[in-house]
């Protein structure tokens, strides 16, 4: 039990030290998906335009609601769930993707939790793109309060790292636990205040404080519009993040030395 604990903690350590080499490999997993195109990655950036721009004016022409005040919601708050729910849906996936590296070098199984969790984060980073095209064109005033989306991205990136730390070695032993992921996904869209808004007293408000991925949108999303998060944001982001992190890892312990077996 001890030496199992040992030399999880030293493949944990060396995976997070070897730092160049997951990000080297996440640019390439992007590249890769997007070689002999013309703009690349940029295609990601583009489709999420489209995707807040068509919403936006749908919802000032149906619904009335006003355009401005839409886009800029929707580009912050979409752009947050695009990473969360990606890294979450492909997260049971992420050692089938990296079997040909796993089966070729001595390298630590955790370096390619963080170079999936990474990935995501430079889609992140393409899709600010729009948040930040839409705050210049539509004048959006930004303040000070932007800087608190540091520490709130940095939570989301623990609980990221958690996930996929405990689901990438729970899905190459379930095999179901994808498919299982993909609907979780999708409930989890409609429950949380992507779309729609969350107003304090209303049955809304509840059903969105009992969900804990609206609390990590909200700890970056709220920062971004030039608001602050409350401390229950902070407080259950914060708890989310920890608790995650620490299932991830008692997952990672358990089942590292037998994914060999179902790769």
């Amino acid at each position: 039990m001890l030496q199992s604990v040992t030399s999880t903690r030293a493949d944990l350590w060396q995976g997070y030290v070897n730092w160049q080499a997951w990000i080297g490999l996440a640019i390439d997993d992007l590249a890769g998906r997007y070689a002999r195109t013309l703009i690349g990655p940029f295609w990601v950036t583009l489709s999420h335009a489209a995707f807040v721009m068509g919403y936006a004016w749908w919802s000032s022409l149906v619904l009335s609601a006003d355009f401005q005040d839409q886009i800029v919601y929707l580009a912050a708050g979409l752009t947050i769930w695009l990473m969360i729910a990606n890294c979450l849906s492909d997260s049971s996936n992420l050692y089938e993707r990296a079997m040909p590296i796993l089966m070729a070098y001595d390298l630590p199984i955790s370096l390619h939790v963080h170079r999936a969790v990474v990935g995501h984060f430079f889609a992140f980073a393409h899709n600010m793109l729009v948040f930040i095209a839409v705050i210049i064109i539509f004048k959006y005033p930004i303040n000070a309060n932007i800087i608190l989306a540091i520490p709130g991205l940095f939570l989301v990136y623990l609980t990221l790292t958690g996930l996929a730390l405990g689901l990438g070695v729970l899905g190459r032993r379930y095999r179901d636990l994808g498919p299982l992921i993909a609907s979780i996904v999708g409930a989890l869209f409609i429950l949380t205040p992507i779309f729609w808004r969350r107003v304090e007293g209303s049955a809304q408000a509840k059903l969105a404080d009992l969900n804990p991925v609206y609390h990590l949108v909200e700890v970056v999303r709220a920062p971004m519009l030039g608001t602050l998060p409350s401390s229950t944001n902070w407080i259950v982001a914060g708890a989310t993040a920890l608790l995650v992190l620490l299932f991830g890892t008692l997952a990672f312990s358990h089942y590292r030395k037998q994914l060999s077996y179902w790769i």
